[in-house]
């Protein structure tokens, strides 16, 4: 279950930005009666920005104590931020994961990873509550009669996952003993894109360029860690196809509430270290979602072993899955 979304992988960076792409939402079973369950995707078509399928702000009629939930998804190449007005509001979700005994919000604003996802939800009260997106006159107003305005959010302090919610050990005892563990160092190099003519400062994953980037080799059923460490300047929200990854460290720190992404935000100098258990046999992508950067070469896959596949990629052939 949880908030997920779907677009091209063909040549992802145009066509995703020309409008390929829409949510995926599983729910564990019927809505309730008294509930209001919006989904919203921020996005920038050339020449419009969007929330939702407006690009302009929207009004709706709630009634008090309506629970609520808004299901915010990032659908941008950069991180977009969030706020809420009106109403104390807990994040239950982050990418489709359940946090742990989330707390009340008040005045912090949420950062959302290009390709993320938030849960929020509340109760609706008798006043107004507005939605803003940092970055433009776009928004979301809830209202007992459905017409109140927009009224002005306060983008506080960005909310960190790493210490929101109850203290839990997320499913990795401390001392978990990993049947795999990869480095991912990111950084940034002069060299020729691809092997061929196009000389330029190139994304690295230690230090080898696309179409030479390492790759992760697991078997089914493996606990497997990858430590990611960002040196490149740019921010890189990094995301793995088919799985979830559990947010297990910071600066060679343990979190203390670990958190489940199946995209995670490496800005400049970050250091994480995840875990996650190979569960589900394919051959995964493993890029980042900054599509202009994957469009560049910054991508490299998740292999499980004894899976293959008769497709190909290459200048060779018609495809291009960036």
């Amino acid at each position: 279950t949880g908030t997920y979304w779907y677009h091209s992988h063909q040549h992802s960076l145009e066509e995703v930005k020309r409008g390929l792409y829409g949510a995926f939402v599983v729910t564990a079973g019927p809505e309730e009666t008294n509930a209001l369950d919006l989904t919203l995707i921020a996005h920038r078509l050339p020449g419009a920005s969007l929330l939702g399928a407006s690009d302009i702000v929207e009004q709706a009629k709630v009634a008090p104590g309506t629970q609520v939930r808004l299901r915010l998804v990032n659908s941008d190449n950069t991180t977009r931020r969030f706020a809420l007005a009106g109403t104390p509001f807990q994040v239950v979700a982050i990418d489709g994961g359940d946090l742990y005994r989330p707390a009340q919000l008040r005045n912090v604003s949420l950062a959302i990873a290009a390709g993320g996802r938030y849960d929020l939800s509340f109760t609706m009260p008798q006043a107004p509550v507005s939605l803003g997106l940092r970055g433009g006159r776009l928004g979301l107003a809830l209202s007992p009669d459905g017409k109140a305005p927009l009224s002005e959010v306060d983008f506080g302090p960005s909310l960190d996952p790493a210490d929101y919610g109850a203290s839990h050990a997320g499913g990795v005892a401390p001392g978990a003993r990993f049947a795999r563990s990869f480095s991912m160092d990111i950084g940034r190099k002069l060299g020729f894109y691809a092997g061929g003519f196009r000389l330029g400062r190139q994304w690295t994953v230690n230090g080898r360029t696309y179409p030479r980037m390492p790759m992760l080799a697991v078997d089914r059923g493996e606990l497997v860690k990858i430590s990611f460490r960002n040196h490149s300047g740019a921010d890189h929200p990094m995301h793995l196809h088919g799985h979830h990854m559990l947010v297990i460290a910071r600066d060679g720190r343990p979190v203390r509430t670990p958190w489940l992404v199946d995209t995670l935000d490496l800005r400049p100098g970050d250091h994480y270290e995840v875990a996650f258990r190979a569960a589900n046999p394919g051959l995964w992508m493993l890029h980042c979602h900054d599509l202009a950067h994957a469009a560049q070469g910054f991508m490299t896959h998740l292999v499980y072993s004894g899976v293959s596949t008769p497709f190909l990629v290459g200048d060779d052939t018609p495809n291009a899955p960036e």
